[in-house]
């Protein structure tokens, strides 16, 4: 008989497992990984952010931690550091109070990578005495902090586990997986779990009744429990704290009700039934959700894309100056920084999402 699991199950043994998950165990970044991400691509975008949040930090001055969580190889992190750095070293007054101000933290899982951070932010690590923790609630229970929370992540939040719901003409039904032998995980397949009125009033509830009446058949609305919780927490921090957090990733703002599960391995996409080892397994981010929680707390928020991101804070500027001063590297430049902000590339399917206190 065959075992039913939900996906949100499936995709955390693969990815979590202390022993043998994705990304507790294996480096899967850069060109000989799985996946290449933003800051790796241009130091543009660390630069962009870095300026961003010296002004916020301009308005909003005092005690501040600054926080990545899930900080791949270290890139942004360095980025971001490495630009307050320099220009305190020109004398910038507000970079040098920021500096006099701030703490710094990474919250990372991953082992291999904490070692990888720690190689590629060099001198940073004790000259500013970075904190490693392994968890973003065990950091600020531990770490008793008490200052202004400056908290950024880049395609982290498409790390947690979905579960998806089909619609059928009966309502909303829950996609499962069933297997023949759990622990092989043989001969997975998708079934729809019989018809339980909690469950499709639970989706209701989510999206809407008005929103649901539109859907149509076969349409598929993802939902993660772990992100809902984390953001909660998130926002309950910069609610008690203040400060602002920037999160940035791929998704979508109005429902289309599209199955978004995606995994990835050597840089190519592989169906997610073939993906539970050594893979990375993701989906698009409902960013409308995470706006309503932000707005929950009565938090200032706001969703844009990485393009206008990056133009509107002097990205091309900046990029037209670095092709200047690294005249042989300005083609690698400006195709780096062309795949950040092309609607055809990266521009408009990635999204930051602002919310602030």
């Amino acid at each position: 008989m065959a075992k039913l699991f939900k996906i949100s199950q499936i995709i955390n043994k693969a990815l979590f497992d202390k022993k043998s998950g994705y990304y507790c165990t294996k480096n899967p970044l850069g060109r000989d990984g799985d996946f290449i991400t933003s800051p790796e691509i241009s130091q543009i975008f660390g630069e962009i952010i870095a300026g961003y949040l010296l002004q916020f930090f301009a308005n909003n001055q005092g005690k501040v931690s600054l926080i990545e969580m899930g900080a791949g190889r270290g890139f942004l992190f360095r980025d971001i550091v490495q630009t307050i750095f320099n220009l305190s070293k020109k004398g910038n007054n507000l970079a040098l109070n920021f500096i006099d101000n701030v703490s710094f933290h990474i919250v990372e899982i991953n082992p291999i990578l904490q070692k990888i951070q720690k190689q590629n932010l060099g001198k940073f690590v004790s000259q500013f005495s970075i904190n490693w923790s392994k968890n973003f609630k065990d950091l600020i229970k531990n770490q008793k902090i008490a200052s202004k929370i400056f908290f950024i992540s880049n395609e982290l939040l498409d790390c947690f586990a979905i579960d998806q719901f089909v619609k059928t003409d009966i309502g909303w039904c829950e996609r499962l997986i069933a297997v023949d032998d759990a622990d092989l995980l043989s001969n997975p397949r998708y079934v729809l779990s019989d018809f339980n009125n909690e469950v499709n009033q639970f989706v209701i509830n989510k999206i809407s009744p008005t929103i649901s009446s539109k859907a149509k058949i076969g349409a598929v609305f993802e939902y993660s429990a772990s992100l809902e919780e984390f953001y909660i927490e998130l926002c309950n921090v910069i609610k008690n704290h203040g400060g602002i957090a920037l999160n940035c990733d791929y998704g979508y703002c109005n429902y289309d009700f599209a199955n978004t599960l995606q995994a990835v391995r050597n840089h190519q996409k592989i169906s997610f039934l073939q993906a539970f080892q050594n893979a990375d397994i993701t989906a698009q981010i409902d960013f409308f959700a995470l706006d309503k929680i932000a707005q929950s707390f009565n938090l200032n928020s706001s969703v844009i894309t990485q393009k206008q991101f990056l133009l509107d804070l002097g990205g091309l500027e900046r990029m037209k100056t670095l092709c200047k001063e690294n005249f042989r590297q300005a083609t690698e430049i400006a195709k780096g920084f062309e795949r950040l902000t092309s609607s055809f590339e990266m521009g408009e399917l990635f999204k930051f999402h602002i919310i602030w206190q």
